[in-house]
């Protein structure tokens, strides 16, 4: 009987089941905490691009914080377990934290991962891994796995429970690439806060009952609407990517397809048993 309940709890909606799944994933989401506090091991001081390591060290101007190929492997585990669409990861991902521990304020693990792209805006390595795996979350029918990117429960005690939401960062990113008298003076973050943007977009103009919530949310979030607003900055800069060499920018109905691979299963077993065999927990850099 109880093995009964587990395979009941093991299957998504669309029959995914764990223990169906290659060895590799299942070890894998086994470890999820594992990669969870790999994003905690910070590794300090990296040289900017262009700045030589002979130079005079100028806090602020040759060296930046570095993101860290560990937590890079990380996002990346993260993302393609997300992608899978099992119910099972999902319902472990929504409820880790990158420590054991009972404090609400703490952030959730995906949580964190949407704090780092903005606080690290030139590692487009992790970008893109984050990036997948906020979209697949985004994409999940389990709402405790994206309430948190939505609106920040533990910011209830400041009476602004979206000032550091995924929305609202999202919304200052482009605000502020808008302000950049050359485009090289962007941040190197501004295509994921605009990928992240059109995605919640159409969330947003959705009908589903599953994603109810979040588009209260994004209903209520101020920052958000003048962003999203007709001739708002999301529409200042995807009109920068139409036409011209890049070609013409695809339709809304094509967006999520296109960057989350359609949905489904677009995990390889191969490609995850390749980085979790090539993973370096201790390395550094950017």
């Amino acid at each position: 009987e109880d093995e009964e309940e587990d395979d009941e709890l093991n299957e998504s909606k669309d029959g995914l089941n764990l223990h169906d799944l290659p060895k590799c994933v299942q070890l894998a989401a086994k470890e999820l905490s594992v990669f969870a506090k790999a994003l905690t091991i910070d590794p300090g001081m990296a040289y900017r691009p262009g700045s030589s390591k002979t130079r005079e060290i100028i806090p602020g101007e040759t060296t930046m914080r570095a993101i860290g190929s560990h937590r890079v492997g990380a996002a990346e585990i993260i993302a393609m377990m997300l992608q899978l669409g099992c119910l099972e990861i999902d319902e472990k991902m929504a409820h880790l934290k990158l420590e054991e521990t009972n404090d609400d304020k703490k952030p959730m693990t995906l949580e964190t991962l949407a704090i780092m792209l903005f606080e690290y805006p030139w590692s487009s390595a992790f970008h893109a891994a984050a990036s997948r795996a906020i979209l697949a979350a985004l994409s999940s029918p389990h709402e405790k796995l994206w309430i948190p990117l939505v609106v920040c429960a533990r910011d209830e005690g400041s009476g602004d429970v979206y000032k550091n939401s995924l929305p609202t960062k999202v919304a200052e990113t482009m605000d502020e690439a808008l302000l950049c008298e050359r485009l090289s003076k962007r941040k190197g973050n501004v295509g994921s806060a605009v990928v992240l943007a059109n995605a919640l977009r159409e969330f947003g103009e959705a009908t589903d009952e599953e994603r109810s919530e979040m588009r209260r949310h994004l209903n209520n979030n101020p920052k958000w609407l003048e962003a999203n607003k007709d001739g708002g900055s999301l529409d200042r800069l995807n009109e920068e990517q139409v036409g011209g060499l890049c070609g013409p920018k695809p339709s809304r109905s094509q967006f999520l397809e296109t960057n989350l691979g359609g949905g489904g299963n677009v995990i390889s077993s191969h490609e995850l048993l390749r980085m979790l065999q090539h993973i370096s927990l201790g390395g550094g850099g950017n």
